[in-house]
């Protein structure tokens, strides 16, 4: 499609694309179709569904989650998230909307882009940080991290030190390991 468009430049989209897409403009049509399902409206869809779901019910958990659990991580990269869930723990037991003006919450390598317009809200104050929004975005990184064994739980089997996987002689016999 992209070829014949360079191509023919002041073409006709009928006379030009069509022809060259498999099943012409009713292939063209599903695809818009498609797009508008799972564009823009989709994410905040899903944004609006997941905020009631955790706002209103699963929220109530984690001050008593964050207590109980204590999170590292062996590498630099994942500091960002684990700032974050002491921030979390911090304001675990406050009604504000939003995060306090002094708090400076980590965004980058937390908040994905998508999400970015749902979590750092514009006020007259500047920049304020959206509560519930961040806590989703924290617990979304947090069990990426918990998946991938970056980040992982203190006293935890599953989700322990991936330090402690390796074999005991691991550093003497690194290349038959």
């Amino acid at each position: 499609m992209a070829e014949a468009a360079v191509e023919k430049p002041d073409g006709v989209i009928r006379d030009v694309i069509f022809p060259v897409v498999i099943g012409g403009e009713e292939t063209l049509r599903a695809l818009v179709r498609e797009l508008k399902a799972s564009g823009s409206r989709y994410r905040t869809k899903v944004h609006s569904r997941m905020r009631s779901s955790y706002g209103s019910h699963y929220r109530r958990l984690l001050p008593r989650l964050l207590a109980a659990l204590e999170f590292r991580s062996n590498n630099d990269r994942h500091r960002p998230v684990l700032k974050a869930v002491e921030l979390l723990r911090r304001h675990a037991d406050s009604r504000a909307r939003y995060y306090p003006l002094k708090e400076i919450p980590p965004i980058d390598g937390i908040v994905p882009g998508p999400w970015r317009e749902h979590v750092v809200k514009e006020t007259d104050a500047g920049e304020r940080i959206n509560r519930i929004a961040y806590e989703l975005c924290v617990l979304e990184r947090l069990r990426e991290g918990l998946r991938t064994k970056e980040i992982w739980v203190v006293g935890a089997l599953r989700f322990r030190n991936p330090d402690e996987d390796l074999p005991l002689d691991f550093a003497r016999n690194r290349e038959t390991h």
